[in-house]
This record gives C-alpha cells, sequence and structure tokens, in this order.
C-alpha cells in the first residue's frame, strides 16, 4: 500500500484527540503522514499536540470556518497516495489495523474505498457494527452516507473533483460522496473490514442541529437523486409491493449508472 496520509481534525475535544493520536501512533503499519488540524482550541488540546509534534508530519492550531474547512486545509497538506480521517474521538479497532487495510486495499482498482464502522453512541450507550449489505454499497447512498474513519480516498481524486463544499456545516462528506460517485462516476469498492470506533457525538448528531442537519439532506437528495418525485414516491410507499417493487427497479438502474469495482 502506498503512503498513507491520515488526518484528524479537532476543537475542544483533548480527551479525545488522545485516543484518537494513541490509536495512530500504535499502528503496526508505519508508512503512513499524520495530520492534526486544531480550530484553536482552548482546553489544552494544542498543548497536547505539541507534546507530540515529533511524530506528525503537519499541524496548526487556529480558527476555521467549520469542520469542511478544517478537513480541507488537511487535504491541502497531504501527501500520501491515500487519505483517511480520523476525527478526535475516533479510534482504529485494533493496532494492526492499517496493516491489514494495506493488504485489502489496491489503489490500483478504484479512487474511493468504503469500509465498515462501529457506531458508538456514547449517549445511548448503543454500539452498532455497520451492515455488510450489497445493496447499501451499491446504490444505496440517498440513505446511508459512509463516515470519514471507514473510508480511504485517493488523494488525486480530491485534485480531480475538488475537495469539501464548505458550505455544508454537517454533510459536506455526503455531498461530496454524491457528486463523485453519480456525477463524476467516480470508481469505488467496498472492502468487508471494519476499521474503526465511529464516536456519535459530533455536530452531525447534535440534536440542536436537525433543522441543519435535515436541511442539508433535502439539499443533496433533490441534487443528485433525480427525478425527486420518484425517490419521494418510494420513500413514502416502501411498505407496498409495488413501492418495494419500484425500489428494486431503481436499485438497478443505479448500480449501471454508478462506477463500482468488484
Amino acid at each position: 500500500m502506498p503512503k498513507l496520509s491520515i488526518i484528524t481534525v479537532n476543537l475542544n475535544n483533548k480527551a479525545g484527540l488522545q485516543k484518537t493520536m494513541e490509536s495512530v501512533f500504535e499502528q503496526t503499519f508505519k508508512d503512513y503522514e499524520y495530520i492534526i488540524i486544531d480550530g484553536g482550541s482552548e482546553d489544552g488540546s494544542k498543548e497536547l499536540i505539541e507534546t507530540h509534534s515529533d511524530k506528525l508530519s503537519y499541524w496548526i492550531s487556529e480558527n476555521d470556518n467549520g469542520i469542511y474547512n478544517a478537513m480541507n486545509k488537511g487535504i491541502v497538506r497531504a501527501q500520501g497516495d491515500l487519505i483517511i480521517f480520523l476525527n478526535s474521538g475516533d479510534y482504529y479497532v485494533s493496532n494492526n489495523l492499517l496493516l491489514y487495510a494495506s493488504k485489502r486495499i489496491d489503489p490500483g482498482k478504484a479512487d474511493v474505498f468504503f469500509c465498515r464502522f462501529i457506531f458508538d453512541n456514547p449517549v445511548s450507550n448503543i454500539i452498532v457494527v455497520s451492515d455488510d449489505s450489497g445493496n447499501t454499497y451499491d446504490w444505496d447512498l440517498q440513505n446511508s452516507n459512509f463516515p470519514h474513519p471507514g473510508t480511504f480516498y485517493k488523494r488525486s481524486v480530491f485534485l480531480t473533483i475538488g475537495v469539501f463544499d464548505e458550505n455544508y456545516k454537517i454533510l459536506g462528506d455526503f455531498d461530496w460522496n454524491a457528486k463523485a460517485l453519480i456525477n463524476h462516476r467516480v470508481a469505488f469498492q467496498y472492502v468487508n473490514l471494519i476499521t474503526a470506533f465511529f464516536r456519535a457525538d459530533g455536530v452531525s448528531n447534535a440534536a440542536h442541529h436537525m433543522n441543519t442537519f435535515e436541511h442539508e439532506k433535502n439539499k443533496i437528495l433533490s441534487t443528485y437523486f433525480r427525478p425527486a418525485w420518484l425517490f419521494k414516491y418510494i420513500n413514502n410507499h416502501k411498505d407496498k409491493i409495488y413501492g418495494a417493487l419500484l425500489e428494486k427497479a431503481l436499485g438497478k438502474m443505479y448500480k449501471k449508472k454508478l462506477n463500482r469495482v468488484y
């Protein structure tokens, strides 16, 4: 596996950042660079980063314009052939995870690689392993986005179609994934590998951001999933026989439209 760029974005989450950093430093696979983008934290995160600066390829602590502005800063600094985001609070399932990934992921086959993850909700104490559904990774992006720690991106694909849209506050990655796979037919591959614990305590899961979440989701669905009326009709009639048949037909259509590599 070519050199990997691991990017961590953090804002006032020192405890989570420490756990994430330890998870990276303990990896047996060492052909990576580690980049940390901190949003001007005031909880000791900056000092923690400074303590480990000798292990980092690049780091900065300054005010930013949201999570996607911070992630884009990391992309610009990245030099690896593959990029993966492991934001503060998230951590790999084992010290050998990147080693396993290096044996399973071939950058010569695709541009984006979607893996599995463990969804950890600290509020409800519910821990769920993402499913291994063929439909999910064939076409069902409208219901299943792919969190950062379970996605490997070829750096070159960002150079080709651009970085995350910073106008989004919560779902910029969903927008990028849909645009890349549907509009640009970027080649992607599903890899049945559980990568990381994804902590559901970020902005996308905060109750007071639900209005923003729904607004951004609806914008993305209406932009990339057309005709919008058909998707809406199917979603409203999934429990009916004809709704299920339409959904299956639509799935076949999108499976042909997307550029999935097997």
